[in-house]
């Protein structure tokens, strides 16, 4: 580091350790913190995959549950509601279900995170408000984009066929 007086370091190595060398290990450090950099990449490449998937799975559900329930959408419609109450319907059940999911995953990344703690105490350090907070928050926009996606699909999916 630019603090260090590496000249001082090295002579008292020398006194203190004849034999001794002091490495220099910077490119060294730089290689790491490369991989590291990498490894965040990854992640990051991953988790955005992940939310492509869901968000198409949202879509192939969406549109495959639709033509399933199509007298009863077909009902609803006779009766006289619209194209957005049905789309709000469709919605409300994928946010139910979502919601559940949601629920079922945060208690899940609780658990994991606290059984790893359990494991390994010396991790306690490193789960900080924002670690949970994040253990939380994270499943919840997957909430957001299974819902936006159900949304958009049940909009174009009633335009497509002229209502159901």
């Amino acid at each position: 580091s630019p603090n260090v007086n590496h000249k001082k370091v090295r002579a008292t190595v020398a006194d203190t350790f004849p034999d001794a060398e002091v490495e220099d290990t910077r490119d060294m450090l730089a290689t790491i913190a490369g991989f590291v950099r990498f490894g965040q990449m990854l992640a990051l490449g991953l988790s955005a995959l992940v939310l492509s998937v869901m968000a198409v799975f949202g879509a192939m559900t969406v549109s495959a549950v639709m033509p399933g329930n199509y007298r009863a959408l077909a009902m609803l419609e006779f009766v006289g509601a619209s194209d957005a109450f049905l789309t709000r319907l469709i919605t409300r059940q994928v946010f139910k279900q979502a919601l559940l999911g949601w629920v079922l995953a945060t208690a899940l990344g609780a658990a994991s995170v606290g059984g790893a703690v359990m494991a390994w105490p010396v991790l306690a350090q490193y789960v900080t408000p924002a670690s949970w907070a994040t253990v939380a928050l994270m499943p919840l926009i997957l909430v957001v984009l299974v819902v936006a996606t159900a949304r958009y699909t049940a909009t174009r999916v009633m335009a497509h066929k002229g209502g159901v």
